[in-house]
């Protein structure tokens, strides 16, 4: 029987042949953990690297599973599915510094995509758009809002790897039209803009009330240098100073405030939203509010000095590769450390308890002379433990990755924990510390001092009730909203804080929609905004203004390039959203230069659109060209408005998209 072979056109080989390569290429990088990893396997389980430790997180010796998830089996995945979920994780962490947890997230989608398909049985050159609206919508189906929100950008972020490495038979270009950022806020009943209750933030967002903020002043100034939370204190207050990331407080090198040739002071951090891999870790700095300035200053010098000893110790591990065993070479090798002398040192006293190390380990031994302090002999013996017992103790605590870089900069600079403020000597469960190990403070180190320790520390040092219902990144939504109520910009906002996006900014502005319409109102008269609402404003008599205003601007929704200031609750957009159209209620700001580049975009695209109509009415197919041509005429007529508000040249942008044309 003659054997059949299935036929494979240039284009199907081309796309096997362009996925071998990526799998050749995934596999050369030769990552720091990835030296273990079995290709072939399932699970991958790393031992060094960014995948142990990442955004100020230890995570012990992390797996990743390239198996679909539990919703849908929990195979592993196979074929080219396997394939291009391994290759594609190996270059995302190669390039990018994301948690495990986010790496998961991406194989997870890309699993939902290879359930869709059927698997193995389909290869990836063959998937369709229709195919990724299907894992989309299932995912929908299976996750809470947030979770599907990812996974639904990691499917976005997957096509965009299959269109740039050219895997598939067809170009994507894709983005699930469902996606939508979990929003907080609900809806507002129709009420006074001015009353009371509207203006303050929305209720349920996540804002820290002034009260935590009254806390943190009392705590800073009350809790002596000496204790031991002090740390936490400090760290809350650069949180509620700078509204940075945890992970970029926690990370911040070792320095003084720095301030630029015009006199503005700052602070430099690792940008952790674009960090590059383990080889590539962009330094930025984050200008400090001339009223933190002094305060900022203050703690930064604190810091220096209460951490001192735990840095110069987590040098001595480096040094030496091991613990820092400085502390007991005074001790004669024959010592008894007993309780009291291990409290004194710093050690837990469990330790020596039968639970202990020690004692599990045989490292403790009776002493039936020593008397207690009473000069009594105890019926139970007092146990001690030796010199060499302690140092297997201290071995025993240290883990090697402690001394890996915790950030590499741009410049090729390596920063160790000695580098690094935030430090601290590694914590038992019993609250006493080692002096011959540090670690960093972690995001799980931080939640469970507020949790547990920050009620008790406000009753005693701040006679507060105040209770710990709030999270680190509360204070970056916190201070994102203060500056949105005070009128900065979004473009300035972005910038303030880090981010690649406006849009992203949207989700920190807390901002309720009765404030927002308020704040419009007030750029208007003003005479900060563009549009037929504006104009109008102007036009009317001194006396009608106010009322004007009040009746027409109940809300604002951002629109990309502008806003719009219908209610759509009593009625739907008249206009099918052609904004530009001449709107009435469409309008914008005048001096946003985040906006810029959106209105040059849709500028270029009209006019180009306006000359294709023309030509086409000149020929012998017209078609609807003349309705196009007016429509058209409209929406450049809007955005000519706004360049000139702008400051840009519409002219010049004209002849500049109609001369790109053939």
């Amino acid at each position: 029987m003659a054997k059949v072979a299935a036929f494979l056109s240039k284009l199907e080989l081309d796309r096997v042949a362009n996925l071998s390569l990526l799998v050749e290429k995934a596999k050369m990088l030769g990552m720091l953990g990835f030296e273990s990893i079995v290709w072939d396997e399932p699970r991958w389980k790393f031992t060094a690297g960014p995948m142990t430790i990442l955004s100020a997180k230890r995570s012990g010796s992390p797996s990743i599973y390239f198996r679909h998830a539990p919703n849908i089996g929990e195979q592993p995945m196979e074929g080219d599915w396997a394939a291009v979920a391994k290759s594609l994780f190996c270059l995302r962490a190669h390039r990018s510094n994301q948690k495990i947890s986010n790496q998961q997230t991406f194989v997870t989608a890309i699993s939902y995509i290879s359930h869709c398909v059927g698997g193995a049985g389909r290869p990836l050159s063959k998937l369709m758009p229709e195919d990724l609206d299907s894992a989309c919508r299932i995912i929908s189906s299976d996750y809470q809002e947030s979770t599907a929100y990812n996974l639904h950008k990691a499917i976005n972020e997957f096509a965009a790897h299959c269109d740039a490495n050219q895997l598939c038979n067809v170009r994507f270009e894709y983005k699930y039209s469902g996606l939508k950022r979990p929003a907080n806020a609900g809806s507002a009943a129709q009420k006074r803009l001015d009353a009371p209750e509207n203006l303050e933030q929305t209720s349920g967002d996540r804002l820290i009330n002034l009260e935590v903020f009254e806390l943190i002043g009392l705590l800073y100034q009350h809790v002596p240098s000496n204790h031991k939370y002090r740390m936490y204190i400090l760290m809350l207050v650069l949180l509620a100073c700078i509204g940075r990331r945890f992970s970029e407080i926690a990370t911040l090198p070792l320095q003084g405030v720095g301030f630029d040739s015009e006199g503005r002071k700052y602070l430099r951090f690792f940008l952790m939203k674009t960090s590059k891999g383990d080889n590539s870790h962009p330094i930025d700095r984050t200008w400090l509010p001339t009223d933190a300035v002094s305060i900022v200053e203050d703690v930064i010098a604190e810091l220096t000095d209460i951490t001192g000893a735990a840095r110069s110790t987590a040098q001595e591990m480096r040094i030496t590769g091991g613990p820092d065993l400085r502390w007991i070479v005074p001790f004669a090798e024959d010592h008894r450390f007993y309780i009291a002398d291990l409290e004194a040192l710093g050690f837990s006293f469990n330790v020596l308890r039968p639970a202990g190390w020690l004692t599990k380990n045989g490292l403790t031994f009776p002493d039936p002379d020593k008397l207690t302090v009473q000069g009594i002999r105890p019926a139970k013996p007092s146990r001690f433990t030796t010199k060499q017992a302690l140092v297997s103790y201290c071995k025993s605590m240290f883990d090697p990755r402690l001394n890996d870089p915790v950030r590499i900069a741009t410049s090729g600079k390596v920063y160790y924990q000695e580098d690094l403020f935030f430090v601290r000597y590694a914590g038992m469960s019993s609250g006493g510390v080692s002096v011959c190990v540090v670690a960093p403070v972690t995001h799980s180190m931080f939640t469970t001092f507020i949790r547990d320790h920050l009620e008790p520390l406000a009753s005693e040092y701040g006679g507060s009730n105040v209770k710990p219902d709030f999270s680190s990144h509360d204070f970056r939504h916190t201070i994102n909203t203060l500056l949105n109520d005070g009128g900065m910009s979004d473009y300035v906002q972005t910038k303030w804080f880090g981010r690649k996006y406006a849009n992203d900014t949207k989700a920190y502005q807390h901002t309720s929609r009765e404030k927002r319409a308020l704040i419009y109102q007030e750029k208007i008269r003003e005479g900060k905004i563009g549009g037929v609402v504006a104009d109008n404003y102007i036009q009317l008599p001194v006396e009608y203004k106010d009322a004007y205003l009040k009746a027409k601007i109940t809300g604002v929704h951002e629109l990309g390039t502008g806003m719009c200031t219908r209610n759509l609750s009593q009625s739907p957009c008249p206009n099918r959203l052609e904004c530009h159209a001449k709107c009435s209620d469409f309008s914008w700001e005048k001096d946003n230069d985040g906006k810029k580049a959106g209105v040059v975009r849709a500028f270029e695209i009209e006019v180009v659109q306006y000359e294709n109509a023309i030509t086409k009415s000149q020929s012998n197919r017209q078609g609807e060209s003349h309705q196009w041509m007016a429509h058209s005429q409209k929406k450049i007529e809007t955005l000519t408005a706004m360049l000139v508000d702008l400051q840009m040249d519409a002219e010049a942008i004209k002849a500049k998209a109609l001369g790109a044309q053939p």
